[in-house]
């Protein structure tokens, strides 16, 4: 009898310290869009809205402020404390693309 109350609470306390801690898993968690590098290499300075769009997709974030400044964001949480962003920003100028930042 002892022995099976024994071995009951030896179980109980492993799953409580298995469930908080440092043994427990997070999940990486991915928000956002980056296109991928080989879209990216392909957009090239004097480029139209409708071509950057044919090649990258629709931008992440349009600024109601800014309608010419496209930005296309990815946050990576991968659960231990550690965020990697990525930011690809694409500024039109007169109906053409007039500058690319990367900071991927």
């Amino acid at each position: 009898m002892y022995k099976k109350i024994a071995h009951s609470c030896l179980f109980l306390i492993f799953m409580l310290i298995s469930s908080c801690g440092q043994f427990s898993y997070r999940a990486n968690v991915s928000q956002g869009f980056i296109p991928t590098a080989a879209a990216t290499a392909n957009i090239k300075i004097g480029m139209s809205p409708t071509e950057v769009v044919k090649l990258v997709g629709e931008p992440t974030i349009k600024n109601a402020f800014y309608p010419n400044k496209w930005s296309y964001a990815e946050i990576i949480d991968l659960g231990n404390n550690n965020i990697i962003t990525k930011t690809l920003t694409l500024t039109f100028s007169n109906g053409k693309l007039s500058k690319i930042n990367k900071s991927i």
